[in-house]
């Protein structure tokens, strides 16, 4: 099975809570300056004058990450893969635990503690190359996505494909647990040497 190269990994709010996107340029800018993410943090970027825009862009060397209001208005924190990842971990794994652990932070750094939905988490292909090329079988992805995180968190309850201008799944856990909890389980889970 050929896997995309470029991922994307979402976490939506359960909420609407504009005044977060607000706060999440500074909490962006300390990010850089500890050196959080296991990325080379370089930039933020707030887009929030732009209707229907990317919102705050956090700018890294292997992803980028995202705040931004969907065409509900509905806050999401994406995650994206920009190029193969040095480390060698299994790249959905690794894109997944950034995103997590991004949602974490922002909740401990901000008063939204709770704010993202941990319960469901969309993942998807950034790249148009892989996603028009009949390689990419949603059918497998999905497959690839429930084996994958089952790894890691050891209860994902279901996997469902969703075509579109980017191709994506999206996977629900068994039991409910917080963004908190979640990372906290994948920050002591080996990364490195799986296989993609």
């Amino acid at each position: 099975m050929t896997l995309p190269k470029k991922l994307s990994v979402t976490f939506s709010a359960r909420r609407q809570d504009p005044l977060l996107l607000h706060e999440v340029g500074d909490v962006f800018h300390s990010w850089i300056a500890r050196g959080e993410l296991n990325d080379l943090l370089v930039d933020v970027a707030d887009y929030q004058h732009v209707p229907r825009g990317p919102g705050v862009l956090l700018i890294g060397h292997e992803c980028n990450y995202q705040v931004k209001k969907d065409d509900l208005a509905q806050i999401q924190l994406v995650c994206w893969q920009k190029r193969p990842l040095a480390n060698k971990c299994c790249p959905l794994t690794e894109v997944f635990t950034r995103a997590l652990r991004a949602c974490a932070l922002l909740e401990q750094e901000t008063k939204w503690s709770g704010l993202f939905d941990p319960m469901q988490v969309r993942i998807g292909s950034r790249d148009r190359l892989e996603t028009e090329h009949p390689a990419l079988c949603l059918e497998e992805f999905s497959w690839h996505v429930r084996q994958t995180l089952s790894k890691a968190l050891l209860t994902v309850r279901t996997v469902k494909a969703q075509e579109g201008d980017t191709p994506k799944v999206i996977a629900q856990w068994v039991s409910e647990r917080s963004i908190r909890e979640m990372d906290e389980q994948l920050s002591h889970h080996p990364r490195r040497g799986e296989v993609a």
